[in-house]
């Protein structure tokens, strides 16, 4: 266990800071306090994509964190540490971005002296990957989870290894032992996807597999589609009563900007 943070008394309302866990530069991450804070406060976290605009999210998002009494924790993976942060690989420094991410939310509880049960989930295209892939893991520690314009998906079946499914694939050890509870647990959360609608190009950062355009479709749009209606067939076989909601946001290609200029997309993340 990493050392955490010093509980700090002095922290303004209203404003950004910057901390490391165990003083670790790879290990970085932003806290936003809202005007209004508290310890009954609640909690988003926000993951940047492979652009690491992690600043962006911040400045789009902190009017609307103020105005719902929110802190937001936005964690930075770095390039150089964590190039594959999306799919929870290991990193240069040993730990798996997952786990970094467990990290950040002790270290953040024990410099605000709060308690951190439950958070919501927020993330942005690669953020997205990494967002639902958390979620799967880790479905007791999420209260609503938003992923916005991710590139590809895990879809929620047993058969497939990870990336794909979920099921073990015997080389970072996704999920060892599994069980139906822990999916059904994640078919309970309130989920939104959202995408924008002119999110269809095919950059090159756009996984564009035989596999995956096979499986989830071509486009950001069609695969957001696809994974929904997965969402929601899981759902019906498991006799579970499903809170998922499919976004179409207007005017917003895949940009973070234009989500939520154009598609309103604080309003769904709050």
């Amino acid at each position: 266990m990493h050392k955490l943070g010093p509980p700090i008394k002095s922290y303004l309302k209203g404003k950004l800071y910057s901390f490391e866990v165990a003083e670790i530069s790879s290990q970085s991450y932003f806290v936003f306090l809202p005007n209004c804070w508290s310890r009954d406060s609640k909690i988003l976290v926000c993951v940047h994509g492979i652009s690491r605009k992690s600043k962006e999210q911040i400045r789009l998002l902190r009017k609307s964190a103020s105005a719902s009494n929110t802190i937001l924790i936005v964690p930075y993976f770095t390039a150089t540490e964590h190039p594959s942060y999306q799919r929870h690989e290991v990193g240069l420094n040993g730990v798996r971005s997952d786990e970094l991410l467990n990290n950040i939310i002790a270290d953040t509880q024990s410099r605000l002296e709060i308690n951190i049960e439950k958070f919501d989930l927020f993330g942005f295209s690669g953020g997205a990957q990494f967002s639902h892939r958390y979620a799967f893991r880790y479905p007791h520690k999420i209260s609503k989870l938003i992923v916005c314009a991710a590139g590809w998906y895990t879809f929620p079946n047993l058969q497939d290894s990870f990336p794909y499914g979920i099921a073990d694939n015997e080389v970072n050890h996704f999920i060892q032992g599994i069980t139906d509870k822990q999916l059904s647990d994640f078919l309970k959360i309130p989920i939104t996807v959202a995408v924008g609608e002119y999110d269809i190009g095919f950059e090159s950062s756009l996984n564009q597999s035989k596999e995956i355009n096979s499986l989830q479709g071509y486009t950001r749009v069609e695969r957001a589609i696809s994974w929904t209606k997965s969402l929601l067939k899981e759902c019906e076989n498991r006799n579970i009563s499903p809170q998922i909601k499919f976004i179409l946001l207007q005017k917003s290609g895949h940009s973070f900007t234009e989500c939520v200029n154009f598609g309103r997309l604080s309003s769904y993340i709050f």
